[in-house]
């Protein structure tokens, strides 16, 4: 009976279309860890970290936007914005 319920679990969890994205993801870590000496030093994962933090500030923002029901929400123009927001 135990097994079924695992069985059927591990069933639902592979029909999830974002379990081949994370299936993905572990694939590329392996690979780039074993080729490649320095991509599992802590100062690869704060460089990437870093690279990614404006794309996820820029998430956070149009989230609460579409929470909020605005309406304009192109990438571009959010972009074009956070830039002269940063120059001024």
């Amino acid at each position: 009976m135990e097994t079924t319920k695992s069985k059927d679990l591990f069933l639902k969890i592979i029909k999830i279309r974002e379990f081949g994205v994370l299936i993905a993801l572990i694939l590329l870590i392996i690979v780039f860890s074993l080729t490649a000496d320095s991509f599992t030093k802590p100062e690869n994962f704060l460089n990437i970290l870093r690279q990614i933090s404006l794309l996820g500030i820029m998430s956070m923002g149009m989230t609460m936007v579409l929470v909020s029901g605005e309406i304009d929400l192109s990438e571009i123009l959010c972009r074009s914005l956070f830039k002269y927001y940063l120059i001024i």
